[in-house]
C-alpha cells in the first residue's frame, strides 16, 4: 500500500527530524514522541531533534525526576541546575507520593545520573551545585565527554582540602583542556577554605583556542585572611592566560582580587582584550574597604591605559559598608578617577556603577 503523499509518514528522515526539532520540550520528546511508531522511536534519539531543548532541573516541579532527561536525552541546547543542592538542610520535593528528598539522596541521584549520561550540551550551568567528594570525579568525566560540543560553562570550583581538594580541583580544571570549542567560561570560586589553592595553575600546559569570555567571581566575597589563598590562586590563573587563551576578548574579575603587581601585568599582556569588568562586591569594615577598593580602582585604570584594544571598561562598586557618607566618598573618588581616564583614553567607554546607578 502506497503512502499518502500528504501524510507526515511520507516525509524523508531528514525532514521529519527537522519537524521534530521544533517540539523543543524534553517531556514530550521523551514520553510522547517514541510512542507514535517505531520510526519516531528511532528518530527521537537523534541529537538533531534535541538541539533546541533547554533542561532546567532546578526550576522543574519534578526536580529529581527530571534527571531522567539528563540520563536519556542524547543532547540539549542547555542544561541548568542553578540553585540545586546548595544547602545542607535542603529538602527537594519530587512528587506527591514522595514529599521530600534529603540532600544526600539528591547528590546520590545526581552522581548516578551524570555517571551514566551520554548527553552532550552546548550550554551547561552548574554554578551553584555543591561539588562533594562523590560528585567530583563524575563531574570531571562528564565535562570531558562534552568535547567539541560545549560552548558555555558556568561552574562552582570548591577550593577545599577536605578530600584532597587541591589535587581533585586541579584535575577538574584540567578537564577544560578537552573543551576545545568553549567560548564562554564562568568560574565561581568558593573562598571558604583556600589554603591549598596556591599550588594550582589551571591554564598551564594547554590552550582553549576559542574562548572569548572569561568570568571569575567568588562564592562568598570578603576581604580578609581567606582572600590570601584566593588572590594567589587567581594570580596563578592569570599567568599564562595570554598564551593559553589567544582569542580572549572579555574578562571579568572581582575587585577583591586587586590589579597590583602580577595581576596588572598579566592583564596588560592580553593585547586583544576589548572588554574588562571589575566588580567590588565587598562586605567589610570601611577602613579595609576604602584602602583596598581605592587602590584597586587606581591600579585598574593605570593598567588599562596600556591596553590598545580596550573599548569597554566597567567598574561595579557594590560595597556593603557602614555610613552613607563613606560610600559617597568612594563614589566621588571613583568618579574623578574615571573622568581622568576618559580624558586620557577617549575611545574607551569607561563607566562605573553603584547599586542604583551607572555613571
Amino acid at each position: 500500500m502506497s503512502l499518502n503523499p500528504a501524510s507526515v509518514d511520507a516525509l524523508p528522515d531528514e525532514l521529519l527530524l527537522l519537524v521534530l526539532s521544533f517540539v523543543g520540550d524534553a517531556r514530550t520528546l521523551l514520553d510522547a514522541v517514541p510512542l507514535v511508531c517505531k520510526r519516531w522511536l528511532r528518530l527521537h534519539r537523534d541529537r538533531r531533534v534535541w538541539a533546541e531543548v533547554d533542561i532546567d532541573v532546578a526550576e522543574s516541579e519534578e526536580r529529581v525526576s527530571t534527571f531522567r532527561y539528563v540520563l536519556h536525552a542524547p543532547a540539549a541546547s542547555s542544561l541548568s541546575m542553578v540553585g540545586y543542592t546548595c544547602h545542607p538542610e535542603l529538602r527537594v520535593p519530587e512528587d506527591p507520593k514522595d514529599p521530600t528528598l534529603s540532600r544526600a539522596e539528591c547528590s546520590r541521584r545526581l552522581t548516578s545520573t551524570l555517571k551514566r549520561s551520554a548527553m552532550v550540551v552546548s550550554h551547561l550551568d552548574l554554578s551553584t551545585v555543591q561539588v562533594d567528594e562523590s560528585l567530583h570525579g563524575v563531574l570531571t568525566d562528564f565535562l570531558g565527554r562534552q568535547g567539541d560540543h560545549l560552548r558555555s560553562l558556568d561552574l562552582r570550583i570548591p577550593l577545599v582540602d577536605e578530600f584532597e581538594g587541591a589535587t581533585k580541583t586541579s584535575r577538574l580544571m584540567r578537564s577544560f583542556a578537552r573543551l576545545q570549542r568553549l567560548e564562554r567560561l564562568r568560574i565561581r570560586i568558593d573562598t571558604e577554605r583556600v589554603e591549598m589553592a596556591g599550588s594550582m595553575g589551571p591554564f598551564g600546559g594547554f590552550k582553549m583556542p576559542k574562548l572569548k569570555e572569561l568570568l571569575i567571581c567568588t562564592w562568598s566575597p570578603t576581604i580578609g585572611a581567606g582572600m590570601v589563598g584566593y588572590r594567589d590562586y587567581v594570580m596563578r590563573m592569570l599567568n599564562g592566560v595570554d598564551t593559553a587563551l589567544p582569542s580572549l576578548r572579555a574578562l571579568e574579575l572581582p575587585m577583591t582580587l586587586g590589579m597590583e603587581g602580577v595581576d596588572a601585568e598579566a592583564v596588560v599582556r592580553l593585547e586583544r582584550l576589548e572588554k574588562l569588568t571589575m566588580r567590588a562586591d565587598v562586605s567589610a569594615v570601611w577602613s579595609i574597604a576604602r584602602h583596598v577598593v581605592k587602590d584597586d580602582v587606581t591600579a585598574t585604570l593605570n593598567a588599562c591605559r596600556g591596553m590598545a584594544s580596550l573599548r569597554s571598561l566597567r567598574i561595579h562598586l557594590h560595597c556593603n559598608i557602614v555610613g552613607l557618607h563613606l560610600q559617597d566618598e568612594l563614589r566621588d573618588f571613583t568618579a574623578a578617577a574615571i573622568k581622568a581616564f576618559r580624558e586620557d583614553r577617549p575611545h574607551v567607554d569607561a563607566k562605573f556603577s553603584t547599586p542604583n546607578s551607572l555613571l
